[in-house]
């Protein structure tokens, strides 16, 4: 399971490189290869779970950066099954509890 995230709320027209960067080094760039890193050593039926938010879905003022991140993740989890095709693990977005949205639960994908 991996759950760390950063947000930082920055205006769009203030949104520096550096700000980018860091956002998507923790929130998507460290779960894409921790998925690639596991997906070897995991058996048959496995699953690793991407805590992720519904903030891509709600379009709030000064989450850009961190909006496109959750987008990233759920892109990650809906390619699951061509991320492992000799395996049958698979990689699921879940919206964790007490987020904006309200509740938890299953991103589609």
């Amino acid at each position: 399971m991996s759950s760390a995230g950063l947000v930082e709320q920055v205006p769009l027209p203030e949104i520096t490189p550096d700000h980018y960067d860091r956002t998507f080094a923790l929130n998507a760039k460290a779960p894409l290869f921790l998925v690639q890193k596991m997906l070897p050593m995991m058996g048959s039926g496995g699953s690793i779970i991407l805590v992720s938010s519904a903030m891509h879905y709600m379009g709030l003022a000064n989450h850009s950066t961190h909006e496109a991140t959750k987008a990233a993740l759920r892109s990650y989890s809906r390619r699951r099954g061509s991320a492992s095709p000799t395996r049958s693990a698979v990689a699921v977005t879940y919206r964790a509890a007490g987020s904006a949205a309200g509740g938890g639960g299953w991103c589609p994908g």
